[in-house]
């Protein structure tokens, strides 16, 4: 381990810690005013579960969380299941329109290395460019 600050969780603790937290985004309520109807009802939803708010709860700054998995092997599995159970929520809200996609989409491209761009790969062969096969357009 390098030196400086010691670190808060042990691998275990820190999945615990994450545990505790999704479970603390469930039952949420909040007042909703119907415009039509001029009523005010009670809406119950679910909190998103993110790196961030994950972070705040356990009191660790994100780049600690990014240097425990970079820096400590011990810790990168338990780490990479939190991005990876992170990254799940916001996929399956996002396509079953539970969230906002365009949230949901902001943060996969910045927290999750997801890209809007279209890349593709060109492999050089014997001085042929080969270009994997693209499906055909619907337009």
């Amino acid at each position: 381990m390098t030196a400086g600050q010691p670190v808060k969780y042990t691998p275990d603790k820190l999945w615990d810690k994450f545990v505790e937290y999704k479970e603390s985004q469930q039952g949420h309520t909040k007042k909703v005013y119907n415009k039509k109807t001029q009523e005010v009802y009670d809406l119950e939803y679910d909190k998103p579960i993110l790196l961030t708010g994950f972070c705040v709860y356990a009191g660790i700054h994100r780049d600690t969380l990014n240097s425990y998995k970079n820096e400590h092997d011990e810790y990168s599995d338990v780490i990479k299941k939190i991005y990876a159970e992170c990254e799940l929520d916001l996929l399956e809200n996002a396509l079953t329109f539970e969230r906002h996609a365009g949230f949901s989409e902001h943060i996969l491209n910045n927290a999750h290395g997801y890209t809007k761009e279209i890349k593709q790969d060109i492999t050089l062969g014997g001085g042929v460019i080969i270009l994997p096969e693209m499906p055909p357009r619907t337009d």
